[in-house]
């Protein structure tokens, strides 16, 4: 049986600033900024795993 995985992604807003994660993409090697976001832990709710990331 397949079994889903499940990515939670988080907009975060503080005033008029917003939150991005700066990282590397995997295939361009290029520098990107994206939202927070990660995967669903076992027994975990979705907006305990956006706080979380």
């Amino acid at each position: 049986m397949h079994k889903p995985n499940v990515t939670v992604a988080a907009i975060v807003k503080n005033h008029n600033e917003y939150l991005l994660v700066k990282e590397r993409d995997k295939f361009t090697k290029q520098i990107c900024y994206n939202q927070p976001a990660g995967h669903l832990e076992k027994n975990e709710t979705l907006a305990q795993a956006a706080s979380r990331e």
